[in-house]
């Protein structure tokens, strides 16, 4: 089959791989955008009830998604804060923001083309609070990711598709017709409902534009992006390749392949490495915590040993007396209920002791007061004795 011309059913992209394309394989690469891209009216936009400030992030997949969404801003005289984070599906969309606000590099994330580029990003800022501006038809992988991994994204819808006119176009002047979203199938089928494949060639990017296709009962003879091919370019060019010269692409398909098996050894060995490296991490991290652990284990004193009161010489003689009659496996038992015993013994002890000394002490009181209303008896009874000695002396001399 010999290919000449090439039809892109988007607007003009990567123009350099194109015509570097074009100069190789002497073909000659036209580009017509298959679909219109229409804003929502404004009471559909109000009809979501979405309030942009209350989100702190938000997703751009492509350039229409950018100045539609931030022309509803200026329509609404929403600024958007300095602190709004911005994840963009590739680095032209990212660069494109500038066109509408001032941008700070450390708010702005980007992928490497594909909406699944992303997801690591999502995940490493899970606590944001996502707003996707987007269409009503439109891939469905980045609301599927937020819902299976908890994150709070809401979808907002700001424009739709619209099929363009392509009635002007001679459809069978193209060997190859490359398509980009399901959208683009339908336009298609609506502005030449008679077409039939034949010997066109359909490249499809996506598997959701390659459904689309199979759906519409036409034929899928390119799929991008595929390992080591991630672009559209890419896989025409493979193809343009196998057309052009069968032994040849046999031998590069197998170079391909043989890339492709080294790339997935080295990012097996890459990852078990990186498995080796954390398991000896947490191995290291479980043996400082053994290790600190023992440490304060010996640091800590033991309260039963260091807190129990001395214990008596006759305690000490029946604890031995009752330690040498004692079995063996008494022997054994652990130093912790030993030391618990004797501190339970000598505690014993130690009130028996306190409660003798008081009794002691009371009965010293008693005698004390018996000796002292002795005393005074005695002195009263000698006072009196004196009186009445000295009553009876005058009596006496008189006589």
């Amino acid at each position: 089959m010999n290919i000449k011309n090439i039809l892109i059913s988007q607007s003009q992209t990567d123009k350099a791989a194109y015509d570097a394309l074009e100069a190789k394989y002497g073909i000659k690469v036209h580009f017509r955008p298959f679909i219109t891209i229409k804003p929502v009216s404004m009471k559909v936009f109000r009809a979501q009830k979405v309030n942009i400030l209350d989100y702190t992030a938000i997703i751009f997949t492509s350039k229409n998604a950018v100045d539609i969404f931030f022309q509803f801003c200026k329509n609404l005289r929403i600024e958007m804060p300095p602190e709004m984070k911005y994840f963009c599906v590739n680095e032209t969309t990212a660069n494109y923001i500038q066109h509408h606000v001032q941008m700070r590099k450390r708010k702005v994330f980007v992928g490497k083309g594909n909406n699944q580029d992303l997801f690591p990003l999502f995940k490493k800022h899970s606590t944001e609070k996502y707003l996707y501006p987007c269409s009503e038809i439109r891939k469905s992988d980045i609301p599927d990711f937020m819902k299976q991994n908890n994150i709070l994204c809401k979808e907002l819808i700001i424009y739709e598709t619209v099929s363009a006119d392509l009635k002007d176009l001679n459809i069978y002047d193209y060997q190859l017709i490359a398509f980009f979203s399901p959208s683009g199938v339908t336009a298609l089928k609506e502005n030449f409902p008679d077409y039939k494949q034949g010997d066109t060639l359909f490249a499809a990017f996506g598997s959701t534009t390659a459904k689309a296709i199979q759906d519409a009962n036409f034929r899928v003879d390119i799929q991008a992006p595929i390992p080591q091919i991630p672009s559209m370019v890419g896989a025409i060019e493979l193809k343009l390749k196998e057309l052009s010269d069968p032994k040849g692409f046999k031998k590069y398909l197998k170079q391909l392949e043989a890339k492709l098996e080294q790339q997935l050894e080295e990012e097996k060995k890459l990852k078990e490495q990186q498995l080796k490296e954390k398991a000896l991490k947490q191995q290291k991290a479980s043996k400082k915590e053994i290790n600190q652990e023992r440490l304060e284990i010996s640091i800590k004193p033991d309260d039963n040993t260091s807190m129990s009161p001395p214990v008596s010489d006759e305690n000490t003689s029946k604890q031995s007396t009752s330690s040498s009659t004692s079995p063996k496996k008494t022997r054994t038992r652990k130093s912790t209920k030993t030391n618990q015993s004797t501190a339970d013994t000598s505690t014993d002890i130690s009130l028996e002791k306190e409660s003798f000394l008081k009794v002691s002490l009371t009965e010293s009181i008693k005698d004390k007061n018996e000796s002292i209303k002795s005393k005074k008896t005695t002195t009263v009874k000698s006072t009196e004795k004196k009186t009445t000695a000295q009553k009876k002396s005058p009596t006496t001399k008189n006589k």
